[in-house]
Formats: structure tokens, sequence, C-alpha cells
């Protein structure tokens, strides 16, 4: 008789050659294979039954004699990877017993079998070799080419993503009629030129003067003629230090607009401000670039966004002479000379229109020689052929009177605004107060539209009427929306226009409208967030219009401000919804800190309204940004709290979906039993109120908990049902997320081949949907496998760049696992010293994330280079401090933790 365990060995080591054979020599080889044959024969069995072959007793065991025996045996076969030993195998089973089945009516074929059969023999030879079995050799070579290939095909999309647009200019338009200046030009200039790029220290001029005259103007003017001498970037930035109704930009938020202006994508923009900070000045290191930090409020505000490279220089606008910081040249900007203010009257309104000397001299110091109340008086005159200066003397002679109390630079800059503003018609001078009713920075026709409750198109036409008149600033945002701004002067008056002519409630409701408008908005970016959609007929009521995936996430992102000014003022449940809404889109685009932001207020608006169902739903998605950003303890905070409340208020979606929120925490920090037990229920509740979407997340979660405690057939099962219902609903990123975890059990099962097949395939897809956060644990799970082949730089450059997007989207728990892969790779290649140190900055993290698995995880590393550097003694103090936190999980790792102690030499009793 022939056994099979003995064949398997033969076919394998003639087929990998001699030093195979000197390795694989022995009696612990052979005692191996043979229970590795018996147990693969008992699960194909157990298969065969459960695919709905009816083996009773006596049949199974005839099966299982015909599997492990033979009386005449198979030659020489060639058995190099899976395709080939399941033909070898379908020889070995193709016997007389087989034939014997098949005549008693059982419907077992031989292809069946062997196909079973030569996969749970794969997938225990890789099992044993994890543990450092005997079989270890035969793994490594085994199907180490085929899983390698498949993992080479690895293209890092990101690379082209990441490369920053330095060349590229961010200046907003030169004011076209600039008039004057000459002295202030001059100096300005020469500080651009007399610029050294090789100096040590970045030059800063600071453009400081009242409201309306010039600041920004003065700094774009010098910025465009000296654009050639930065060639490495010109950016610009409005701080709004100084805008009415919106609160100054923080730094925080600041840097995430300098670092996309210089082609960082928002996923890759780190969340906290050190970072943000540190990758700004990372970019702007050794390049000549131009930093226009506009409206700045003061010093502290400026100080994180200096680039701090020699070849940099920055000019700094403000009303505040304290704006700049130490060593910034200060440059005092005042009121125009009344020969430039009528120089700048003639050219904006014509010279034939301002013959008369006097007229135009008494028109510009009514207003201040101020340019921002000239270039509104000009844009009116403009805009009416009829009207001539003695009509604006009149009309601003009559409105400083009225003005009196109040301060000339007030008057002449308020009198401007109303010699244009009266002079419209009443449905434009409507459609202006209605435009300082909007609270955000921001405004176009959509939003108009939906304030004064009119067509698109007549919104439309009122913006282009305003902006003739230099009321409203036109400007174009992301997919070349045409939006407008105004100066802040003018914001200020439109706000004041709005409060006097408006009653309350008219303004509420108004604002209520363009909630309205902004939660339908948000339906539509949720319909092209993952693909493209038909486009539906446009009605002209202004509904938003996308073109697909890219088109939504830059809308939202863009849209960022205006949303967080909204629900800022907006105090009802729509905008309550709105907030909670635009939260989760933004978390999942990594906009933590925005996202944070309008969760914060949604949950604060629905726990002033009563509506606690509400205020839990918006709690769960600060969870979900505080597990994000590695801040496990306000994330269990806030996940528990929003299951409590979606419990006690009936809300049974609400509690399955925190339910899972909290399932991710308690995984996350190794509580595995805990973590199942909260899946269990969400897909229970899922189950019962129809919740499929909900429930296949769950089912999601609930296979990670499983694989998490090596349970790959249990998470597997799960994870199947799951997949079938995302692919039913058609959601792509769910079923993505199985497939990854697929790749999870196959390589826990020992099939490294499919486990790298369904690596590949979700890392590809995770790019093409621009999930950064499961891109890199999909990087980390394939640098852990390639290691295991044997593919130690492979290994290494998948781990580098999971760290690298763990560090740019703020994923602490992510970077601690890539430092610890780094360790295990730096380690395989013999370079303890740089595993030790990538070993103790992993576990330095998750201990500070409370992250139990990952921290043993850290620590069996560094007791490993302990151990080779012959120091059990430093070993075991690690070791100990490992298995003290694997011994609460359940993990997997716990038991070679306690082979590893036991293996240790008994420490010196000196």
């Amino acid at each position: 008789m022939f056994a099979l365990d003995d064949a398997l060995l033969g076919w394998l080591i003639s087929s990998a050659g001699t030093e195979m054979f000197r390795r694989l020599r022995g009696d612990r080889v052979n005692a191996t294979m043979r229970k590795v044959v018996a147990e693969a024969v008992d699960a194909t069995i157990d298969e065969v039954a459960q695919r709905g072959h009816q083996l009773g007793p006596d049949v199974a065991d005839e099966l299982r004699r015909a599997l492990l025996s033979r009386r005449d045996g198979i030659g020489s076969a060639q058995v190099g990877d899976r395709l080939e030993l399941e033909t070898t195998l379908l020889r070995w089973v193709d016997s007389s017993a087989m034939t014997q089945l098949a005549e008693r009516g059982d419907p077992t074929t031989p292809e069946l079998v062997a196909e079973c059969l030569a996969r749970n023999i794969i997938v225990r030879i890789h099992a044993n070799a994890r543990g450092g079995g005997a079989l270890a050799p035969l793994s490594d070579w085994l199907w180490r080419g085929e899983a390698v290939e498949i993992l080479g095909r690895i293209e890092y999309k990101v690379d082209r993503m990441q490369v920053a647009n330095y060349s590229g200019s961010h200046l907003p338009g030169e004011t076209p009629d600039f008039t004057g200046r000459e002295r202030a030009v001059e100096e300005l200039s020469g500080r651009l030129e007399a610029h050294d790029p090789s100096g040590t220290v970045v030059s800063i001029s600071s453009v400081t003067g009242m409201a309306g005259v010039g600041k920004t103007a003065l700094a774009l003017h010098v910025a465009h003629r000296f654009t050639a001498r930065f060639p490495d970037g010109q950016f610009f930035i409005d701080l709004y230090g100084f805008t009415p109704g919106l609160p100054p930009v923080t730094p925080l938020v600041a840097l995430e607009q300098l670092l996309g202006q210089a082609g960082v994508p928002s996923h890759s923009i780190p969340p906290d401000l050190e970072r943000r900070q540190a990758r700004w000045r990372t970019h702007m290191a050794g390049r000549a670039a131009l930093v226009v930090l506009d409206n700045a409020l003061n010093a502290a505000q400026v100080a994180p966004l200096l680039p701090m490279s020699p070849g940099s220089l920055v000019i700094i606008t403000s009303r505040s002479r304290s704006a700049g910081p130490p060593g910034a040249r200060p440059l005092w900007l005042d009121v125009l000379t009344p020969p430039e203010s009528a120089t700048l009257l003639r050219r904006l309104a014509g010279a034939e229109r301002c013959a008369d000397a006097t007229q135009v001299a008494t028109v510009t110091e009514l207003l201040g020689h101020l340019p921002l109340a000239i270039t509104v008086v000009a844009g009116r005159m403009n805009a009416d052929p009829t009207l001539d200066l003695v009509d604006v003397l009149a009309d601003l002679t009559d409105t400083n009177r009225r003005l009196g109390e109040s301060s000339a630079e007030y008057a002449g800059m308020r009198g401007s605004f109303e010699v244009s503003v009266d002079r419209l018609d009443a449905p434009t001078i409507h459609a202006f107060q209605l435009v300082g009713v909007h609270p955000g920075p921001s405004i176009g026709p959509g939003q108009l539209a939906a304030l004064l409750d009119r067509p698109l198109s007549e919104a439309a036409r009122v913006l282009r009427d305003l902006g003739d008149r230099n009321l409203v600033k036109p400007l174009t945002k992301f997919g070349g929306r045409r939006y407008y701004e105004q100066h802040d002067l003018l914001r200020d008056y439109a706000r004041d226009q709005a409060r006097e002519a408006l009653s309350p409630e008219f303004r509420r409701t108004a604002v209520a409208r363009l909630t309205r408008w902004y939660l339908d908005a948000l339906d539509t970016v949720v319909r092209h967030w993952y693909a493209a959609v038909p486009a539906g007929t446009d009605d002209g009521s202004g509904r938003l219009q996308l073109d697909g995936p890219a088109d939504a996430r830059g809308w939202l992102a863009a849209e960022q401000d205006n949303l967080i000014a909204l629900t800022a003022v907006a105090d009802d449940s729509n905008a309550a919804m709105l907030g909670t809404a635009a939260a989760r889109r933004l978390y999942l685009l990594d906009h933590h800190v925005s996202a944070n932001r309008l969760a914060q207020r949604s949950m604060e608006t629905f726990q002033a309204l009563g509506d606690r169902g509400g205020a839990a739903r918006a709690q769960r998605i600060l969870g979900d940004v505080a597990r994000a950003t590695g801040d496990f303890p306000v994330a269990m905070k806030h996940s528990s709290g929003a299951v409590k409340v979606s419990r006690e208020v009936g809300d049974h979606l609400g509690e399955a979906l925190a339910l899972q929120s909290l399932g991710d925490v308690l995984r996350l920090r190794g509580s595995f039993v805990e973590s199942r037990q909260q899946f269990e229920r969400s897909v229970e509740i899922c189950r019962e109120v129809h919740e499929r979407r909900a429930e296949a997340h769950a089912l999601r979660g609930l296979g990670d908990a499983f694989v998490a405690v090596g349970d790959y057939s249990t998470a597997a099962q799960h994870y199947t049902v799951g997949a079938e219902i995302f692919v039913d609903i058609g959601e792509r990123l769910g079923a993505n997320h199985i497939l990854r975890g697929l790749g999870d059990v196959a390589a826990g099962q020992g099939d490294l081949v499919l486990a790298a097949e369904r690596y590949r395939e979700a890392f590809v897809t995770y790019q093409e949907l621009a999930d950064r956060y499961a891109e890199s644990r999909a990087l980390r799970d394939m640098g852990d496998l390639v290691l295991l082949l044997g593919q130690r730089a492979v290994a290494g450059q998948h781990h580098a760049r999971a760290l690298s997007i763990c560090q740019d989207i703020g994923d602490r728990l992510g970077e601690a696992h890539a430092l610890r892969g780094l360790g295990d790779v730096a380690a395989a290649e013999d370079r303890p010293d740089d595993a030790e140190r990538h070993y103790v900055a992993s576990s330095a993290l998750c201990e500070r994330l409370g992250d139990l698995v990952g921290l043993a995880q850290a620590c069996w590393g560094g007791g490993q280079i302990a151990l080779a550097r012959q120091r059990p003694d430093l070993a075991r103090p690690l070791w100990v401090r490992a298995l003290a936190n694997l011994e609460q999980t359940g993990h997997p790792l716990t038991e070679r933790v306690r082979d590893g102690l036991r293996d240790l030499p008994s420490p010196d009793p000196r």
C-alpha cells in the first residue's frame, strides 16, 4: 500500500530539487506531513458532505481509506503550484474505491474531491509554516512565485495623485484699474526685488491700513509683477481676520487650504496642527515661492503658516499693525491722496463724465479717498448712464448728513454703498439684502435662487448685475462653477441692510429654504458618490448638477466653509440633519476637522430641539471621527452614548449603526468578544427592521471580529452573506471591504495565492474609490503577506507606503501597525537596530491608543530581536507584557507568546 503523505512528500521534494530534500529530511517532517494529510482528508470529507452529498458513516470511512492510501502508487509527478497539485490528486483519487462509490449511486466526483483536498492540504502546509513548523521551507518554495507575481503587479496610483503643482499660481486676478500708490508700490517691489533666495531667513512684509484702503489690491498688484521670480508657486489665502459674520480662519484650516494649493490631495492632509505645519514646511523647503496671507487677524494666526524657507517670501495684509510676526517689515497704507483719488474716479467712470475737477474733488473727499468707496460709486455710474456727478454729490451729501455721527471713514464708505444700492430696482435691492442673509463666505446662483425663491436664471442675472456694480466680486470654485464674494465692508453693509429691511421671520424663512437647497444638493452628492448617475432634467430651479464621483466630492469639499457657517446660524431640524449628513461624507473624505465641527453643532442643535435620536446620530459620527484619528477613549464615549440614547428613544436603525461603530472601536482595542457581541446584536436589529445595507455592514464587522480570533471559517460565512447583500444593493465599497476581509481568511487558512489575489483587487478598488484609510490597511496586509513569502524589499515598500498614508490622514492606529510591519521587515533583513526602533515606536503608539493586540505584537517583535542578540533577559519582560495584554483578547498570537516564554532559559538567580 502507498500512503498519500509519503507520496505527496515525494512529489514535492522531487519537484523542488535536492536542496529542498536536504532541508526536509527527518522524522519530524514525515510526522508533520502525515498529520497535515490526515487533517486535510477529514476536512475534505466534511466539506463534501456540506455540499449536499449524503455520506453515511460507511461511505465516509470508505472514502477516507481511498484517499489516505492506495494499492498502486503514482510515479514521478510535477507539483510546483496549486493547479499541478490538484491535477496529481485527481489521478490519486480516481481509483477503484471511487468507482465503487459511483456504482453505489453516490454523486461524489473525483474532481470535487481533488479540488477540496488540494485546497485543504495547501491551507495546512502554510498554517504549519506560519507557526515556524517543519514544513516552512516547503511553504516558502511552493506558491511563492504565484503570489509574489500577483502582488508585484501593484501600481501605486497615489504617486501621481500626490505630485504637487508648485509651478501653478493661486493668486486672485489683479485689480484691472489699480491706480496711484507709486511710493508704496516702489517700496514693496523693492523688497521683492532685493529678496535673496539663498539667504538664511524667510522674508516677510506686512501691509497694514484701515478697511477699504486697498491693502489686498496693493499686495496682488506687486505679487503679479514678480511671479517669474517665484517659479515654485504663488499662494494666496483669505484668513477672514475681520470678515463680518465669519470667524477668523484657524491655522489648522488655513494649512489645509495652503497644502491643497500645493497639490496635496485632501485625503493626504494630516488632521492635527503640528503635522500640517510640518507637512507645509517640508513641502516648501528649498523652494522659491510667494505666499500672500490676506486679512490676517494677529501674529498667532499667521505664525504657523509661515513656510520658513529662505527661498520664499511672505506678504501679510491686515488692519492690525501687530499681525506681522517679529522680524516682519511693516508697510502702512493710508488713504489715497486727492490726486490719486481723482485719477481713480476718472479712470473708472470716464474722463468725460468727470470733467469738472471741483465736483471730482468734492465727491472723492466725501468718499474719504477710500479706493473701495470710489470703486463702488463708479460702478453705480457705469450701470446708470443718466447719473452724473451732480446726482452723486446730492446723494452723498444727504447720506453723509444722516451718518454724521459716524467717523469719516464709516460715513464715506457707507455713503458710497448707499449711492449704489438706492438706485437699484426693487427686486435687485431685495436680492442684495438676501446676499447679506447668506451666512457663508461665497454664494452661487443656486444658493441665491433658494434664498429668493425664484428661478435659477433670475438669480444668475441678479448676481451678474451686482457684479457689474462692484457690489459682489466673481470667483471660480471647484468644477468651474461661478460664485461671488464680497469685501468685508460690503458684506457688513449687506447684512445691516437685511436686518433693517427684512423681518426676522422673513430671514429665518429664507435661511430655511437655503438649508433645504443644501439638503437636496447633498442628496445629489450621495447619489453620485461612487458612480455617475444619469443627470436629471434641469428644470431651472437651481438644483445642483454633478458629473460623477470626483465632481461630487470636489463640490462638497469646496462647500465646507458655507456648510459650517449655515449650520452655525440655522437652528432647525433640517439644519441639524444637513450638518449630520455633511459630516458623514466629509468624514469619508478624511476632512476630520470640518466633520467634527458639523457633527458637534448638529448634536447641540438636536439636543436643543429635544430630538435625542438625532443627537445620537450626530454623536455616532463624532465617535467615528475620534476612532479614525486614534482617540479611542473619546470614540468609546460617543459610540456607547449613541447606542444608549438610540435604544432609549426606540431608534432601531440608529442603535444598530451605533453598535457597529462601538464594535469597531472595541475590535481595534483588542476586545474581540465584546466587539463580536455588538455586531451580532446589530445584525439582529437590522433583520428585524429589514435594513439590508446596515445588515451587510454589520456582517462585515462580525467577520472582522472572527478573523481577529482566528476563526476563519465562521468569518467567511458572515463575509459571504454580507457580500451577497452588497452586490445585490450595488454598494461597491462595502463589497470591497468584505473582499479584503476574505483575503484575511485566505491568508489565515494558508492559501496565500488566493489571499494575494483578494488583497490586490481590494487595494486597486480602494484607490479608485479614494478611500485612503482602507487603502493603507490593504497595503499593510500585502506587506505582511509578501514578507511571509520572503520578499522583504516589496514588504518594506508596502509598509512604508502605508505609514505615509496613515500619517497623512491621521490614522494613528494604522501608523502604529505600519511601524510594526517595518520592524518585521528590518528583523527579517537582519537590521536589529532599525527593527528595535520601529517596534519601540509602534508599542508607544499602541499603548497611548489602548491597542492591546498591537502593543503585544510590537513587544513580541522586540523580544525576538533581544533573543537574536542573545539577551533572553531582555526578551522575557517584553513577552510577559505581550502575554498580559493578549490573554484579555483571545488573539491567536497568545499561544505563540506563551510557548516562547516557556522555551526561554530560566533567569539567572544571580
